[in-house]
């Protein structure tokens, strides 16, 4: 239990193990049912609100399409008013939305991957997101309360052992990164040297620039390093771990 900076219980991650305790014990003395989530497939997001998220799945063992619901714990990740950063996030890309209310977000966003679901790893990124235009890679860093990621309109492209090109950039200036960290700041960058926003090159996975970048040869190591965007999203440049990621397309 995480003390808080007076020296007293933090009431929200107090609150957070009780509840976690309670739903393990029912579990384990069968009051709940317990399905594992790799049990469920073709999982779809059709509902995103201010208290959780709604995917609708195919539960395998029954051949029947379900629900499941996934309850919010605000400040579970040390993020408060999270719907407000993700409408920053969309109004950004679209300017033409001058007004945007939060029960339009599932209209505007598709859950193309999530690292947890599907798996990590460059092969995993390039399938997934193959012919997809206007994603958004949301990162969520590992033993720490950050969460990182990038905005690409074009489509992501994967070079091939028998392309001839060995690494070319795509060229735009509609691209971004972002950074939200535990007090709340959303950081943006913009992108600064339009030639060089999107990376491509044999063996390596997605990368904006070298700003933000899946580090070859692994699946969970990212780095980011100040070069072709505006602000540095990290303080530091060392390469670091997801706990796990989820890209976005724009519709």
């Amino acid at each position: 239990m995480l003390p808080s900076s007076s020296g007293t219980t933090n009431p929200l991650t107090h609150t957070t193990n009780h509840l976690t305790q309670w739903l393990e014990g029912a579990i384990d003395e069968g009051h709940i049912n317990h399905f594992s989530f790799d049990k469920f497939t073709d999982i779809v997001q059709i509902s995103l609100g201010g208290f959780g998220m709604v995917r609708k799945c195919l539960w395998k063992q029954c051949k029947l399409v379900v629900a499941l619901k996934s309850i919010l714990i605000k400040g579970n990740i040390g993020i408060d008013n999270l719907e407000d950063k993700v409408i920053q996030l969309i109004t950004r890309i679209d300017s033409s939305l001058k007004e945007l209310e939060i029960s339009m977000i599932p209209d505007k966003l598709k859950l193309i991957l999530k690292g947890n679901n599907d798996g990590f790893g460059k092969n995993v990124f390039f399938k997934k997101l193959k012919n997809i235009e206007k994603s958004i890679l949301i990162l969520k860093i590992q033993n720490a309360h950050e969460i990182i990621g990038g905005y690409n309109p074009l489509k992501w492209i994967k070079l091939g052992n028998f392309t001839s090109k060995e690494a070319y950039f795509s060229v735009t200036d509609e691209s971004f990164l972002f950074s939200l960290n535990n007090n709340g700041n959303l950081i943006f960058s913009n992108v600064t040297c339009p030639k060089h926003a999107i990376y491509h090159e044999k063996g390596l996975g997605p990368s904006f620039g070298l700003d933000l970048y899946m580090v070859s040869g692994s699946k969970r190591k990212w780095r980011c390093y100040k070069s072709d965007y505006e602000n540095p999203i990290r303080d530091t440049d060392e390469t670091f771990q997801v706990e796990d990621y989820e890209v976005f397309q724009y519709l």
